[in-house]
């Protein structure tokens, strides 16, 4: 709401809106504001504790990205807090945050799929990552070498800022408007200090992740004209897979189930043949809560249903 709807306002005659609609705009904002205050306010004593501990963590999108991006924090609202760190940094980090209060509901040793989950009394979730998409392993430790202090807040340089917003959009399964408009609100800010020997060099230097950037740049491109191909290389641009992964994009919220099985499908299209083990592994047979002695007929059946949904997809 907060962030279409202040930008219909201005594009609109003043008397051309609904007077209700104006008023559910505007709470909705104040609320948002609020909360993304609560959130900075719990994520920068977060970075302290953890900068004092020499880690190196920076904030992934959130209510610093919104503020940056859109010029007000309460435009964009998220659900936790998520903080990047990298492996090698991941058990002090846990520490950190242990010691702080919160926990984890699923405790483990061994590095998780993409993050780990940390619950609060009286706060929002936590997801501390030490990776951002799940077909790479090096290029989050890379952005945070070369992440710059905004303030007190670390961020991605510009050209990790642009690849870290189109790999959140293509893990979400190309859906939904917040993360094209989020890109849209970056090529506004920052599109023309954006070096294409540098995007080129980051995406060759990762070759896993060259689908899933072109997935996310053409389908941004198709939906809200933003020029990001040229920028790319263009034989990751026409592989047939990626085109069939950007003809799946919606703008349009799915129901929640239909949402898995098309985000796995999209994740599908867009891995690479060697990590194709690894996705089937992931996708069809996730964790799933219940009893253990029943866990591997639940998965079973759930690898059944997924297979049953995504076959006419």
């Amino acid at each position: 709401l907060g962030l279409l709807g202040r930008r219909l306002v201005r594009a609109v005659p003043p008397d051309a809106l609904d007077a209700g609609f104006l008023a559910t705009l505007e709470a909705g904002l104040t609320a948002g504001r609020q909360d993304a205050l609560h959130k900075q306010t719990i994520t920068w004593g977060l970075l302290q504790m953890l900068r004092a501990g020499g880690i190196t963590t920076v904030p992934l999108k959130g209510p610093f990205l919104a503020e940056r991006l859109h010029g007000d924090a309460g435009f964009r609202r998220s659900g936790d807090i998520d903080l990047l760190v990298s492996a090698s940094d991941l058990p002090a980090a846990i520490a950190v945050l242990e010691r702080t209060g919160y926990w984890r509901p699923r405790i483990s040793d061994s590095l998780p799929l993409l993050h780990h989950i940390f619950l609060a009394q009286d706060g929002p979730p936590v997801e501390l990552h030490w990776r951002i998409h799940w077909y790479e392993s090096e290029y989050a430790d890379g952005l945070l070498n070369r992440s710059v202090l905004d303030g007190d807040v670390r961020r991605p340089d510009v050209t990790d800022d642009l690849v870290a917003l189109l790999l959140f959009y293509a893990r979400d399964g190309l859906s939904g408007l917040s993360a094209p408009v989020d890109i849209a609100a970056w090529w506004s800010k920052y599109g023309t200090s954006l070096n294409r020997d540098e995007l080129i060099g980051t995406v060759r230097r990762h070759p896993a992740l060259s689908r899933p950037i072109a997935a996310a740049a053409l389908a941004v491109e198709r939906l809200l004209s933003v020029p990001i191909s040229p920028y790319l290389d263009p034989g990751a641009l026409h592989h047939g897979r990626t085109l069939a992964a950007v003809s799946l994009a919606d703008y349009s919220p799915r129901a929640i189930r239909d949402t898995d099985v098309v985000t796995k499908v999209v994740d599908g299209l867009l891995t690479n043949p060697t990590g194709i083990g690894r996705f089937i592994r992931r996708a069809a047979f996730p964790q799933v809560p219940g009893r253990p002695a029943t866990r591997l007929v639940r998965q079973l059946l759930y690898a059944l249903y997924l297979t049953r949904s995504a076959a006419p997809i």
